[in-house]
C-alpha cells in the first residue's frame, strides 16, 4: 500500500506540474498576443494621427462653408421676400390704374352705345304722319292712329289703323 500512495503522490505532483506549466505557457501566450496587438495599435494609431488631423481640418472648412453658406441663403431670402413684395405692390398698382384707365372710359362708351342703340330703335319705330294741312310729322307708332286729323296712307291706298 505504501508504493500505492507514493505513485499516486508522484502522478499527483506530475499533474500539477503540468497544469502549473500549461498555465504559464497560457500567461506567456496572453502577454505575447497583447504585447503584439499593443505594437499593432501603436503602428495604427500613428498612421490615423495624420488622418485624425486632415479631417478636423476639413470638418473645420465645412463648418466655416456652412455658415456661409446660411447666411447667404438668409440674404438671398430676404431679398426674394423684398421683391415678391415689391412685385405685388407693383401689380397692384399697374391693376388699380388699368382699371381706372381702361374700365372707366370703357363704362362710358358702352353708355354712349347703348344710349345711341336705344335712340335708333325708337327712331325706327317712329313712322311719318301726314296732316290734313300737309304737314309731315314723325311720330312712334303707337301715336300714329291716335292723332287726330291724321291720315297716313300706305302704297296700297289703305289708310293705317
Amino acid at each position: 500500500m505504501g508504493a500505492s500512495i507514493a505513485n499516486r503522490l508522484l502522478w499527483m505532483d506530475v499533474a500539477v506540474s503540468f497544469w502549473a506549466v500549461f498555465f504559464l505557457a497560457a500567461c506567456v501566450g496572453v502577454w505575447f498576443a497583447v504585447f503584439k496587438l499593443t505594437k499593432l495599435l501603436t503602428k495604427v494609431e500613428a498612421a490615423l494621427d495624420p488622418v485624425a488631423g486632415k479631417t478636423q481640418k476639413v470638418l473645420e472648412s465645412v463648418d466655416g462653408a456652412l455658415g456661409t453658406l446660411t447666411s447667404k441663403a438668409e440674404q438671398m431670402l430676404n431679398v426674394s421676400e423684398s421683391t415678391v413684395k415689391n412685385v405685388a405692390a407693383k401689380v397692384d398698382t399697374t391693376s388699380s390704374l388699368v382699371e381706372g384707365a381702361v374700365a372707366k372710359p370703357a363704362i362710358g362708351v358702352r353708355s354712349i352705345m347703348a344710349g345711341i342703340n336705344r335712340g335708333l330703335e325708337t327712331w325706327r319705330d317712329f313712322e311719318p304722319v301726314t296732316h290734313r294741312n300737309g304737314t309731315v310729322v314723325t311720330v312712334p307708332s303707337e301715336e300714329a292712329a291716335a292723332i287726330p286729323g291724321s291720315a297716313f296712307t300706305q302704297a296700297d291706298g289703305d289708310t293705317r289703323r
